[in-house]
């Protein structure tokens, strides 16, 4: 469904312009050198229109050693493979002719973008006189982490859990993974030593958790070595495979050591954990169990299920697409779903990628999309120079959207006008919709990335420079970070950036320096399940960062925290909201150095700057004041010439500065000494349009107009977010998001200079709709209800 919606609208639109000028790409008019039909091949053909190859396999091997050459997949059936395809320097390309792998172009019109598919399709299921569907399992094949359901449509479907989920939009946003749909544990298998917000546990405590005798929960579940347990900690969770239950002291025990102690976070953990994969958790509907002793997969059909128009796929192969030693390659215009995970247990940061790139150079994604897969999307590795992923789209992951797993020789990374949406459902240590890393070059501009566990876009976690100086190691500008957090995981940012070392500022020379320029970004909508959800987020003595004409608003935690480092600058930034879960010392719109994973604090580097911003206070009451700034470490920081504003007056007199000072206490330490307390004139706040009038006296304190677009969202089912961004060449970034029940899916990511025509059908309902854009007036989401 979605893959007909996105090529409709890449074909109608035309998308040139989508990066910079040394990527100006169309493949429109591209001859094929081989043709593959999955559907009417044979691999004994010629390759041609007429007489297509079946595998991809085929055509490479026809490619290889032969120099540039265009392979075009035909769209008229699922391209199925169980292997990983390999583009190596045996398919290398020029920069004026490149190894393209690609759609066959006259099918974009008719029947859309080609799938490549790492699973085995199980149709022709049989229904039982209680109603659940059966399948044999397929031979030869590894039980299936997932099962993706492409008929009669397409979503993940749940494996038998236990507890049973809660109802109602919460419990569903949270991904069943709250207080309401989780077992808490009783106690840790041996005693922790209490030490307040962190506890001290032996490493026996890593081996199992003793749960609470009133669950559900005994030695005689059905196939105990095969039940998985999720264990939530405070900013991570990870799998475990289960040993054995023990009914005596009722211990879960694992078959090997957990990646944490249990016990170590228990207050930010809520001790919460799930166990899947369990015979006796299959009991609601859109759920599945693979019984591995009987070779029978069993589901619990769900509304809309019909069992004689009813398919799944268990994806089987865990790269889909590998570029290894390969220059000058483009891949477009292709949908690459089902790639497997392998062992799901104690992974961190996912290693498995469907689509995977290292030691190569020039090798650019175009209108891709990877979906409906248990790990990460794209996985960029060690050793490459200039990579690109332009108007490409990563949803429906069980890890990461987009992955750097190595900072070492990755330079002129571009990922731009790229969709990353509802990710990280299944590898969940410190997960992020986007992790980037790299030496210098790394930019990612005119992105949506939503509906993560966890962060937005994460930069660094690697080692730093010395100090600030040469152009900056990251660019991320202009993208649009919402809906995070989702209340599961603690202590994260919409963009969070952190070294390596919290104790870098003691090397010689120091290595907390990764200079990056975070602008024009919107960043929204965040929720923690403990806390620290914050907007942007310098972790680990990070230094060296500019955060610039950003938009931060609806945030729990902190707008902008600054934990430690140096020579970090805030300005002509606008807050609004953050702060706004108002249970916690960090729920506010600052926050600073501070003791909190410092060990060597007051000892540290510290101080920033923060100038020429609106902070928008529309929180806190006269008797429990909202805070603006938190912590007391201001040593080498500067406040001045921002913008202080609440409609209503007694927030805004009661507002809580540094160390609980009030205005006058403030500016008496030397801190906002030119800063106003005034109306800024934003267009409409309450509407989220901050677009500053003419008349607005922050203008008259060096800050300038955050106008390019607003952070306003469609909060109605059924309605179309056009999410439209003007990018410093002129050129507008496009993305067309469809809201429906708490969720956004994509339609389209095109970009079009001045104007964007739609057109989406929704079974016999067609929805266009038209917006002329002037130069510098741009907005974000315009929301349109279907009989637009």
């Amino acid at each position: 469904m979605v893959r007909f919606r996105a090529l409709f609208l890449w074909v109608v639109l035309a998308w040139t312009h989508l990066a910079d000028a040394r990527m100006n790409l169309d493949f429109s008019q591209v001859s094929c050198d081989y043709v593959v039909s999955y559907t009417t091949g044979s691999d004994w053909n010629q390759g041609s229109v007429d007489k297509p190859f079946k595998t991809i396999k085929r055509a490479f091997l026809a490619t290889r050693g032969r120099g540039p050459k265009v392979i075009c997949l035909r769209s008229d059936g699922v391209h199925y493979t169980q292997e990983t395809i390999f583009v190596d320097q045996n398919h290398c390309g020029t920069s004026a002719a490149p190894f393209v792998l690609m759609a066959y172009p006259p099918d974009l019109v008719t029947t859309g973008v080609p799938q490549v598919s790492g699973g085995v399709a199980l149709s022709q299921w049989k229904q039982g006189s209680n109603g659940m569907y059966t399948h044999e399992a397929p031979k030869n094949c590894d039980r299936a982490s997932v099962l993706v359901q492409t008929a009669p449509t397409t979503r993940t479907l749940q494996r038998a859990r236990m507890p049973r989920k809660a109802s109602g939009d919460t419990a569903r946003r949270q991904r069943y993974m709250g207080d309401d749909s989780t077992f808490k544990w009783a106690d840790t298998l041996r005693p922790c030593t209490s030490g307040g917000f962190e506890h001290t546990c032996p490493p026996e405590d890593a081996w199992g958790l003793v749960y609470n005798a009133s669950d559900p929960i005994s030695p005689t579940l059905y196939a105990v070595d095969e039940i998985q347990a999720l264990v939530f900690h405070s900013w991570t969770a990870f799998w475990s495979n289960i040993s054995h239950i023990n009914g005596t002291n009722h211990s879960i025990v694992f078959s090997s050591a957990h990646e944490a102690v249990i016990g170590q976070f228990e207050g930010p953990s809520g001790r919460r954990y799930i166990l899947e994969n369990v015979k006796e958790g299959l009991d609601e509907p859109g759920e599945w169990y693979w019984d591995t002793k009987e070779q029978l997969i069993s589901y619990i059909p769900q509304e809309g299920d019909a069992v004689d128009n009813f398919s799944v796929v268990a994806p089987q192969v865990q790269v889909l697409l590998q570029v290894y030693g390969a220059q000058h390659v483009h891949v477009a215009n292709i949908e690459f779903a089902h790639a497997s995970l392998g062992d799901r247990t104690n992974q961190y940061h996912d290693a498995v990628s469907a689509i995977n790139v290292q030691n190569s150079f020039d090798v650019t994604f175009a209108g891709v999309s990877v979906t409906h897969s248990a790990g990460s999307g794209w996985g960029l590795d060690e050793n490459l120079d200039t990579v690109a992923i332009l108007g490409c789209a990563a949803t429906h992951l069980g890890g990461d959207g987009i992955q750097m797993m190595s900072a070492t020789n990755i330079s002129n990374i571009l990922i731009n006008n790229t969709f990353v949406n509802d990710t990280a459902h299944i590898v969940m240590g410190q997960p992020g919709g986007m992790r980037l890393q790299g030496e210098r070059g790394i930019v990612a501009t005119h992105n949506t990335v939503g509906f993560c566990p966890y962060a937005g876009i994460m930069l660094g976690w690697q080692t730093g420079h010395s100090n600030s100086s040469g152009a900056a190691v990251f660019e991320v500008k202009h993208n649009v970070v919402h809906d995070y957090g989702l209340g599961i995981l603690s202590d994260f940012g919409g963009i969070y950036i952190s070294s390596s070392d919290n104790l870098c500022f003691q090397k010689d020379p120091v290595t907390c320096f990764l200079p990056a320029l975070i602008q024009g970004n919107v960043i929204r909508n965040c929720s923690y399940y403990n806390y620290g959800c914050n907007g942007i987020y310098h972790d680990e003595q990070v230094s060296g960062v500019v955060s610039d004409s950003n938009i931060i608003v609806d945030i729990e935690s902190e707008g902008i925290y600054f934990h430690c480092g140096t020579g970090n600058v805030a300005t002509n930034n606008i807050f609004a909201n953050a702060g706004a879960g108002g249970t916690h010392h960090n729920d506010a719109y600052v926050g600073s150095c501070n003791s909190g994973g410092n060990p060597t604090w007051p000892e540290v580097i510290h101080g920033f700057t923060f100038e020429r911003n609106i902070v928008y206070v529309s929180g806190g009451t006269p008797s429990n004041p909202q805070q603006f700034i938190i912590d007391d470490d201001y040593r080498a920081t500067l406040f001045q010439n921002n913008t202080y504003f609440s409609p209503d007056s007694n927030l805004l007199q009661h507002l809580q500065f540094g160390n609980k000072t009030t205005w006058i206490q403030w500016r008496a330490t030397g801190n906002d000494t030119a800063s106003i307390l005034a109306d800024p004139l934003f267009a409409n706040a309450s509407e989220k349009d901050f677009r500053l009038s003419a008349k607005s006296p922050s203008f008259g304190l060096g800050t300038r107009s955050v106008a390019w677009m607003n952070a306003r969202t469609c909060a109605r089912e059924d309605s179309v977010a056009i999410v439209a961004q003007l990018d410093e060449r002129g050129y507008y970034a496009l993305h067309a998001v469809w809201y429906h029940g708490d969720e956004w899916e994509m339609l389209a990511m095109p970009s079009r200079k001045h104007r964007a025509l739609l057109h989406h059908r929704r079974g016999s309902t067609i929805f266009c709709g038209f917006d002329t854009f002037a130069k510098n007036s741009v907005y974000l989401s315009v929301c349109l209800p279907w009989s637009t």
